[in-house]
């Protein structure tokens, strides 16, 4: 992928699934879904079909949603509602029920992800998917629903504060529907999410999976990554530019909605994006996908904010709160995110090591001084392994994380 090629719907469906180095661990091949709807090696596109149903079988809750995704979700008539449904469910879900009608649409990184690539452009919808990918089982509950559209709304209310970073930006997960069901576990549903960042801007600006920026492309090796491509252009080392301009913002707004809101943004490489201007810029740090973003309650009552949150809220389970703040971010940031910068610095830009992680540890204690407050001496990830449904181990370890 070329910096001049960037903007294209088309192209960003390229940089999803093609610009996308995988960061592996012991499940990250897992995947029961089949090959034609897997985000690398699938099909360009694939039809995705949607049951009309009456208003009254689905509710609808929704977080300051665009004209476009409103429109997305209406039926024929106005007492319907599209009920999307990815293939592979259509008869588990709507068993003898042919759909209304199909869209096109191409998979994201996330496979259950998909983004409508004819009508509806400038969304994409998170779908139930009740097969394992990676680690969970990726099914999308009416709790999952809910706990989207309630960090969307307040991530609405958040931008609006005049000390928010101007470098911070979230796609909306804007409109969430339920199919009513007799017993909670059978109300399932989707989400839509709108691709254009918000706060909006009204200048041109392009966004870029941060997972895609030191990747090569699959589909053109000839072409260096896009962090050397941007160096080049702006005739600046693509170091300095990883360190100031995209990981200092992003540490910042990762503290700033942690310490202030009590919000831990589960940002590792397919969450996080980078948008730049038409000048190949960093302008701002984009964060998207809120199913499994924790609340921390402490902070939050500290901070004299309700906390209304019933899901995801940490240190009322079975592990304290330092062991889930230390697993969002040495786990999700550390071990996924920077550690795939990390050996990019050291491959690409002849960075040792030890010097990328002084630096982070840097921005980590200049955003977050008083760590010791939030996070114990060691650091905690995933036990190894699978477990049955959604459940899983925690693993602490002593030694010191490697980027606080």
């Amino acid at each position: 992928m070329l910096l001049k090629d960037l903007g294209s719907l088309e192209n960003f469906i390229a940089l999803e699934r093609y610009v996308n180095k995988p960061k592996y661990s012991p499940t990250a091949l897992i995947s029961e879904v089949g090959k034609e709807y897997h985000p690398r090696n699938g099909n360009s596109t694939f039809l995705l079909p949607y049951h009309e149903l009456k208003q009254s079988e689905v509710e609808i809750i929704t977080a300051c949603p665009g004209e476009t995704a409103r429109l997305a979700v209406q039926g024929e008539s106005p007492e319907t509602i599209k009920f999307f449904v990815h293939p592979i469910m259509q008869n588990e879900i709507f068993t003898n029920q042919k759909p209304n009608r199909v869209v096109e649409v191409a998979p994201s990184s996330s496979t259950r992800t998909v983004i409508f690539t004819k009508e509806h452009q400038g969304l994409m919808v998170k779908l139930h998917l009740n097969k394992r990918i990676s680690r969970f089982i990726r099914r999308l509950k009416a709790s999952s629903i809910e706990h989207s559209i309630m960090i969307s709304r307040e991530l609405e209310t958040i931008i609006k504060n005049p000390r928010t970073p101007t470098h911070f930006a979230f796609l909306p997960e804007s409109i969430g529907i339920i199919r009513k069901a007799a017993t909670p576990d059978e109300t399932i549903g989707y989400l839509i999410r709108e691709s254009t960042p918000r706060p909006y801007i009204k200048e041109t600006r392009f966004i870029i999976p941060f997972f895609a920026l030191t990747s090569p492309d699959t589909r053109s090796l000839n072409d260096a990554p896009l962090l050397i491509q941007m160096g080049k252009y702006l005739h600046r080392d693509p170091f300095n530019i990883l360190i100031e301009e995209i990981l200092d913002p992003f540490l910042s707004v990762w503290a700033y909605i942690f310490l202030r809101y009590g919000i831990l943004l589960e940002a590792h490489g397919q969450n996080t994006l980078l948008e730049i201007n038409d000048n190949y810029e960093p302008k701002r740090i984009v964060h998207r996908d809120f199913q499994s973003t924790p609340i921390d309650p402490g902070i939050r009552k500290k901070r004299k904010i309700s906390t209304q949150f019933t899901k995801h809220v940490i240190g009322q389970g079975d592990y304290p709160a330092r062991l889930e703040q230390s697993l969002m971010y040495d786990h999700f940031v550390g071990d996924y995110l920077f550690s795939s910068l990390e050996e990019f610095s050291y491959v690409y830009l002849n960075r040792s090591h030890e010097l990328f992680r002084n630096k982070i540890r840097a921005l980590f204690n200049k955003y977050i001084p008083e760590q010791n407050q939030y996070f114990p001496q060691g650091h905690t990830s995933f036990k190894g392994g699978i477990m049955p449904d959604n459940t899983y181990c925690l693993d602490y370890k002593d030694e010191p994380p490697l980027y606080r």
